[in-house]
């Protein structure tokens, strides 16, 4: 909370971990560490090593990246000195309590920073729902706070917004197999559901992401596609619905419009190499 505020202001939509590291005094670099089998997700270098700067590995995806930003603010916060975080993905199958003191409470930051208990209820806001009732809305979750499947059913856990019981038993659930169930035929990363309670909100997507709009009968004869968005075939159902791709002409924050009174803005995932600061 207090990391939120000082950093980013007032919570309550997508956070990006990159603007508070450079609230923090922070430098960030983004590159390529290692090979292909490198399981380097980032490294905080401390005051001890002409820091506080981090190194982010862009060999993984921004789900990962984000995540690492996040993690290495934690070290930052928390004054841990230098650490290089090669285990990130491994730490929960290495056990909780075999996990180092330090790693535990960076790993537990950023779930917090990134899940702000805010930003979920935005979100859920814009999904229109009350509650959390399938592993599909988790999925849906996911890609609105931009964390993964598994770290956002624990941290719904953490919130009380699901049961440990429900926690543990959507876990394994594949989230290939949850967008297969929203569209059989689609081979997109990702695949965003949008409903009348999206509009007005601000959706960070990525190329290759599916949206399909489905404003429960409202006429979409309106629709007005940004630069970067395309139209796909319809899926053949009863009710009008929007098929839409984004692709990598998407290179600035653009609108949306689907009707007379519906329309988000999508602000497409930036570059992630190089000196990443927007201010130092």
């Amino acid at each position: 909370m207090q990391a939120h505020a000082d950093f980013l202001g007032e919570p309550g939509g997508y956070v990006d971990p990159i603007r508070a590291l450079d609230a923090a005094g922070v430098l960030v670099q983004g590159m390529e560490l290692g090979g292909r089998q490198s399981k380097t997700f980032g490294i905080y270098f401390g005051p001890e090593d002409s820091g506080p700067a981090v190194l982010l590995n862009t060999r993984f995806d921004e789900t990962a990246v984000r995540h690492t930003a996040a993690h290495e603010l934690g070290h930052h916060v928390f004054g841990h000195g230098t650490q290089a975080d090669d285990h990130i993905d491994s730490l929960e199958e290495l056990g909780r309590r075999s996990w180092p003191m330090h790693e535990m409470a960076a790993e537990a930051f950023a779930a917090w920073f990134l899940m702000h208990p805010d930003c979920v209820a935005t979100a859920m806001a814009g999904l229109g729902i009350a509650k959390v009732a399938s592993p599909e809305q988790v999925y849906q979750l996911s890609l609105w706070l931009g964390t993964s499947f598994r770290g956002t059913v624990r941290h719904l856990a953490n919130l009380r917004r699901l049961s440990q019981r429900q926690a543990q038993a959507w876990i394994a659930a594949s989230p290939a197999r949850l967008r297969r169930t929203l569209d059989a035929d689609s081979v997109s990363p990702r695949h965003w559901q949008l409903g009348l309670a999206a509009s007005g909100h601000r959706l960070h997507v990525r190329p290759g992401d599916l949206l399909t709009v489905d404003l429960a009968g409202e006429d979409v004869e309106h629709t007005v596609l940004p630069d970067g968005i395309q139209a796909l075939p319809a899926d053949g159902t009863l009710t009008p619905t929007l098929r839409l791709q984004v692709n990598r002409l998407l290179q600035e924050p653009s609108t949306l419009t689907a009707s007379d009174d519906w329309h988000v803005a999508l602000v497409p995932c930036p570059e992630r190499r190089g000196h990443l600061n927007p201010t130092l």
